[in-house]
Parts: C-alpha cells; structure tokens; sequence
C-alpha cells in the first residue's frame, strides 16, 4: 500500500474538515434467482448501508471485495438491533462501516419472488487549501505524486503535533525483492517491488482463474538486474520480454491468468524477437546493423530496409529473378489467420451466394428469420438482429462459411490449438420461451445444434444463467453455468478458445473459464469435426423473439503453411 504522511504543525487537524466534502454513491437492483447479486463499486467506502424491499423467499448474503474476485462475508447491523449479521432472509436497512472497493448483495439461496435492493456507499474527501481548526500545516507525499487532497480522511480528531498516516488500498508495495520473492496476489492485483539482486527469481501464489495482475519492478541504484520468471508465464510466440535494465527504471509487467498459464506482456521493457531477422540500419540498441545486400536473393525469408526509399520488405518478394525492387509492399504473414467483423455493411438477407458480409449465411429453422440493422453507438458501432416468426418452433441463425455441415467453416477447432474466437452480443428481451445458442456447430442447425460447443440459454430446459455447452455426435449436450445471469439490454462478451490440442476453453465476461475436455468442467471429448460460427435464436411461442449481433472475432497463429 502506498503511504501518505501529514504533518501537523501545532494545530488542531478535524477529520471533519471545514471544507471537507461527503461523497455518496449508490446502486438499484433486484434479486430473483439464487447467485444473482447487486453489486456497487466505489473509489473506496468509509460508511455505506443496504435496504431490501420486496415479497422474495430465500437468503441474501452481505458481502465485500478489494480486487471482485475473492470475496468475504461483511459484517452489518440492522437499523432495530445492535447485533450484526452477514446475511437476511427478510427486508429492512443494515448499514456497515470499513474500507471496501467493491460491496455486493448475493442471493446464497432462493426460493421465489423479487428482492429489490439498494446499496449506498459513503465517503469524505478533503476539499483544497487553506487551514482550519485555528491553524495552519504542510501535506507532504512520500512519493511525490498524490497529494491528500485525494485521499480519504475519517475518524476522530487529531490534536496537536504529530504525524497522521492515511493509506490507499489500490498498490501492495513489496519492497525490495530479494533473490528469490514471493508475489501473494491475495494482497492485491497491483503490487510494485525495487529489483535488488543480480538474478530475481519470482515465484507467484494465490492466483485466480480469469483474474488480470499488475507487478510493477524498479531497478535500485546499480540496475541491470536480471528477472526470471515462474513457470506458468508465457510471452507471445517468437518474442521474449526483458525488464529495463537502467538505474531507477520502471518496467510495468501485465499478468492474465487463466487457470493455467500467465499471459505476459511488459511496458517500459525490451522486446527480443526470437524468430525474426533483420538487416540494414539499425533499428534499436539492440539491433545490429549489417551491410544491405545490392540484390537480395529470393526466398531466403530475411527482412531488410531500402537505403533510398527506407521502406521494409522481404527478399522473399523478388520471385522472377530480374533484380526487381521489393521496397513496394511486405509479404503477407501466411501462418496466421485473422477475421475481425463489425457488422457495418454488407447484406445477410438470403440464404445462399449473393453480397452477404463476410460470407456468413442466413439459415432458417422453420420459417425465415428477418435479418436487420439497428442504431450502432461509438462502442458498438455495427449492430444487427435476428427476429424469429411469430409461430412456436420458428427460428434460424447466420453461419460464416456457408451453411454448417458444408465444410466451409474453419476446420477441425477440437483437435488442433492456438486459436480463438471472440462473440458479442445482446438480449433485447427475455421471455421463458426462447432459446439462444452461440458458438462454433458442424452440422446444419436445428433447435439444438447436434455438434460442437457453445453458449445456451435455453428455457425449455430451465435456464436461467447462461449456460457453457458442448456435444459431439449423438453423445449428450452437456453444459456448466457460465455464472452469468441472463438478462436485457447489456452486451456480453463470449470467449472460447484452445490452448492445447483436445481441450476447449469457454468464458462469459469476467466468469470462471470452464474447459470441454474428458475430465474438465463439461466432461466430454470435444468434436473434432470441421466447426461453423453461428449465432442462432428460437422462440418457443407464438411471439416473436430476436437477437442483437455486436462482433465477431476470430485469431488462428503458427499455422506452418
């Protein structure tokens, strides 16, 4: 934690500042499923309250968070009694006091009905200048950055000369690291520690499974020290990152966890790519520049820089042997596959050939789906819908590649790794009779696609938390919640992916990753048939029921073609 110090030049310093002010904040939200929660960030709280209202049977845990992953019981008080309680199973107003990032309202239990909740928080924030108390004083930063003007005050007052420590719950300074440091991410997700050994050997413990870390490393007064790193971290392929090696250098290392690896990045630092040649004039310190060939062979794959025109080609591109320049273009990287769509033009009204956006495909389930555009905004400027018929069992879906089942699609994803597809999308309306299913199918679509994986929701089968999904040939769908409650007018971002040939990982916003593999979280061995992306929507009345598209996103790397 960063420390901040005040001092006190005799005088009598109030918590309650003469141009102190409070800050309340404050969420509205209800509760009718077990797991559902209403949850209120903050800055940081000093005092706050919860009040249920509502006809509801169940049980609502108080709770609270630094870092929305690990979460803790939260003592709070009822407005009738002075004994405090961590959960209710009736409404009325308890209030707390502490210093909390996040503090949530989750319905451990749940029966029926609709809990309405409001959570408030409260803070004082010491306003600018000036004195107060009959006195003057200096505010002093250790870091010489933040002022006190920023921080939170509470409590009694402080009289007379001294010093007032007041802390900041957003960076866990661990010091300096020694050879071999321990990084608790327990103690939150942005720490900092001063490099002060030839070689640090990091070791990491209590990482969470989708959680995203901060470790930001200083070099001490003689720099050039050395990071090595544990297992689990792994940089992009071909490259390898360095820290900045310069006295009192600050190298900010990115950390995402995925239950298994730690994907790693780095700002301030050197990046060594490990797979590349370069020839010419030097690009970095730690490039070194060697003589441009006059007439650069073919196929030899190295990249080099004109000296007239300075622009970066391959001696790849000279194929015809006539010493033609290849200052006019760079080779397309042929080992990678990259498909980003927006939805901003196009047409998807047909069924088969014609302008269709991308290549993806109308399918019907039925009777024809009604494919239209509507308003996009700065974050999501393409936006289109589905709309089912109005008659029971009515539906359909857009599929890139064609229609699934044609092997136009993407290959056999279940079998192979290293790639990825992003989904975004949104529920304009919930009913109890509609299914919706997104991801990756092989076989022509129905009412339930027959093979692959993806996400459900689905109330024929009594869904009320989108579902993670997988089938493969005649075997069971089988499903696993993705901990995300279904609900309207918010996009939702679906990720699944493969790191390993065989195994299949899906992720719904920031909810646990779940695995498709014999064994893992849906216990199947995933389909390793040719895959189609598809978003799909059924309804299961005589309403109408529709779809909002937002992106599609798809990555395939070390393809070796």
């Amino acid at each position: 934690m960063k420390r901040f110090s005040v001092a006190v030049l005799s005088v009598l310093l109030l918590a309650t500042l003469a141009n102190a002010r409070v800050h309340a904040q404050d969420t509205v939200g209800s509760i009718t499923a077990a797991q559902g929660a209403v949850t209120l960030s903050t800055p940081i709280t000093g005092n706050g309250s919860f009040q249920i209202t509502g006809t509801w049977t169940g049980t609502l845990a108080f709770e609270a968070s630094n870092n929305n992953i690990v979460w803790v019981a939260l003592s709070v008080t009822p407005t009738d009694s002075t004994t405090t309680v961590t959960s209710t199973t009736g409404n009325g107003i308890w209030t707390y006091s502490g210093a909390f990032k996040v503090i949530r309202v989750r319905a451990s239990a749940f029966s029926s009905g609709t809990a309405n909740v409001t959570v408030l928080a409260t803070w004082a924030r010491a306003g600018g200048g000036g004195s107060g108390g009959g006195g003057s004083g200096t505010v002093t930063s250790v870091d010489g950055t933040s002022t006190a003007q920023d921080k939170i005050i509470s409590g009694g007052p402080v009289v007379g000369a001294g010093t007032l420590t007041l802390s900041q719950n957003d960076e866990n300074p661990i010091g300096n690291t020694g050879s071999s440091p321990t990084v608790n991410w327990n103690n939150g997700t942005t720490q900092s520690a001063t490099l002060n050994a030839a070689t640090v050997t990091f070791a990491f413990s209590n990482l969470q499974n989708g959680a995203d870390y901060t470790l930001k490393l200083k070099q001490d007064g003689t720099g050039g020290r050395l990071v090595a790193w544990p297992a689990c971290v792994r940089f992009p392929t071909g490259v390898t990152w360095t820290v900045n090696s310069a006295i009192d250098s600050v190298t900010i290392v990115k950390i995402s966890y995925d239950g298994t690896n730690c994907d790693t990045y780095m700002i301030g630092g050197s990046l060594v790519a490990t797979s590349l040649q370069i020839v010419g004039t030097a690009a970095a310190s730690n490039v070194t520049a060697v003589a441009e060939p006059s007439t650069p062979a073919s196929g030899t794959g190295n990249i080099y820089e004109d000296s007239t025109s300075k622009k970066w080609c391959l001696k790849s591109d000279i194929t015809d042997g006539t010493g033609v320049s290849c200052t006019t273009r760079l080779v397309p990287d042929t080992n990678i596959v990259s498909i980003r769509e927006e939805f901003l033009g196009g047409d998807i009204s047909g069924t088969a050939g014609g302008n269709h956006e991308m290549g993806w495909t109308r399918a019907t389930i039925v009777a024809a789906p009604t494919v239209t555009r509507l308003p996009g905004t700065f974050a999501n400027p393409g936006i289109i819908n589905i709309a089912t018929g109005a008659t029971s069992g009515n539906g359909g879906s857009i599929v890139l590649g064609g229609a699934a089942g044609t092997n136009y699609g993407l290959g056999a994803l279940g079998s192979n790794a290293n790639w990825e597809a992003i989904y975004i999308f949104q529920l304009p309306s919930v009913s109890t009779t509609q299914s919706v299913y997104i991801g990756m199918a092989s076989t022509a679509l129905t009412a339930v696609p027959t093979d692959g994986f993806w996400l459900r929701y689905d109330t024929v089968g009594g869904d009320t938390a989108f579902q993670l999904c997988g089938k493969t040939g005649a075997g069971a769908e089988t499903c696993s919640t993705s901990g995300v409650n279904v609900d309207t007018g918010v996009f939702h971002k679906l990720r699944i992916r493969s790191t390993t040939a065989g195994t299949i990982r899906m992720r719904l916003d920031s909810g646990t990753e779940k695995t498709i593999v014999s064994g893992g979280d849906i216990n199947i061995t995933p389909s390793t048939a040719v895959m189609n992306p598809f978003f799909q929507i059924l309804t299961r009345t005589g309403s109408a029921r529709d779809l909002a598209i937002d992106f599609f996103g798809y990555n395939a790397w070390g393809l070796a073609r």
